[in-house]
């Protein structure tokens, strides 16, 4: 079966792109340039010369910041390039896996978020994201929903990078130590992915469509993730700064973040058999990559 992966240039789709696979799929990653899901003429152009038998959407616009300056852009990929792709998967009869993001959640519970919890994004971002989760849902019955949280890998623009990058040119670094999420490795998101298609794929679990949270765990805040980067980048040797804890309301930024936004996984573990990961072990891993 063809897999075709959109977004492959971004972390979870590189990720995607460059996993081991079980026997039997055929993966097809396309980038923005190759299959841009803006356009509806693209998309189906990409349909008919590859005849996917399942879709992994990837493609987002995740500049939080930026979002909250140019609205459009960010609705126009997270919401109605998904609802274009959503509607081609239904004429086609392809289900599809679309990625979102623990954002359309508000962070005023002080309790892990499950799949049922009332959406209320705070921001921008995390509306187009909540606008294109309803648009997939409207569109195709066959489709799978994963909210996930605080993506990094060694590729693309993540905290982890930025953090080793700002090490190098301060001594001090000052770091939010009032928003707690749940930082999730891009391979661990790709291998849960992997394990979903292969159910959903499969005849005696082909009921299993809707909404799951997967990330990995304990919760954390920004702060205990940046300690937790120094703590194994200096033992690679790598610049290690003072970190200095703030509060959100001294961090200079334009956008409202959600202070609680860790997610309830226990759905995806029933349904799939998908545990939690560790972040810290993965963050090991990232690590090594980047800087050994």
């Amino acid at each position: 079966m063809k897999v075709l992966i959109t977004g492959a240039g971004g972390q979870v789709g590189r990720a995607l792109s460059m996993a081991v696979w079980t026997k039997g799929f055929d993966v097809v990653p396309r980038s923005r340039q190759e299959t841009d899901i803006t356009s509806i003429r693209s998309i189906a152009s990409s349909l008919d010369a590859i005849t996917p038998g399942i879709i992994i959407n990837c493609a987002a616009y995740t500049a939080v910041d930026q979002a909250q300056h140019s609205p459009e852009q960010a609705r126009t990929v997270n919401c109605n390039a998904a609802g274009y792709l959503a509607k081609a998967c239904a004429g086609s009869g392809i289900p599809l896996v679309h990625i979102s993001t623990d954002y359309v959640f508000d962070g005023k519970k002080n309790s892990p978020y499950t799949e049922t919890d009332p959406a209320a994004p705070a921001n921008v971002y995390g509306e187009s994201k909540l606008e294109g989760e309803e648009r997939v849902r409207a569109c195709l019955g066959a489709h799978i929903i994963i909210r996930t949280s605080g993506v990094f890998s060694g590729d693309g623009n993540n905290f982890v990078k930025t953090m080793l990058k700002l090490a190098v040119q301060h001594r001090e670094i000052r770091v939010v130590n009032d928003q707690i999420c749940c930082p999730t490795a891009a391979g661990d998101i790709a291998e849960a992915i992997i394990r979903i298609t292969s159910a959903i794929t499969s005849s005696q679990n082909a009921g299993h469509w809707g909404t799951y949270h997967f990330c990995s765990k304990p919760p954390a805040t920004w702060f205990d993730f940046a300690a937790a980067i120094f703590g194994l980048a200096g033992k690679k040797n790598h610049p290690v700064p003072k970190l200095i804890s703030i509060r959100s309301a001294e961090y200079p930024s334009p956008t409202q973040r959600p202070p609680y936004s860790a997610l309830d996984c226990s759905k995806i573990a029933q349904q799939f058999g998908i545990d939690q990961p560790y972040w810290l072990d993965s963050l090991g891993q990232v690590i090594e990559a980047l800087t050994g």
